[in-house]
């Protein structure tokens, strides 16, 4: 799963790795420990960018 970044500065860094699969997407969503639930708790995710994003772009 890929996580869109419309405002990166850098392009390279518009796309990051959200989750592995589909199923681990759904884990952290169920578990809350997603992003979106580190944001809310007032940490910073620690998000990598997409490795492929310069061959599929």
């Amino acid at each position: 799963m890929l996580l869109f970044e419309p405002n990166p500065g850098v392009p390279d860094l518009a796309w990051y790795v959200d989750a592995t699969s589909l199923e681990a997407w759904f884990e952290a969503y169920v578990g809350r420990t997603g992003w979106w639930d580190m944001l809310e708790n007032g940490d910073e995710p620690d998000m990598q960018p997409w490795p492929d994003f310069k061959a599929r772009a």
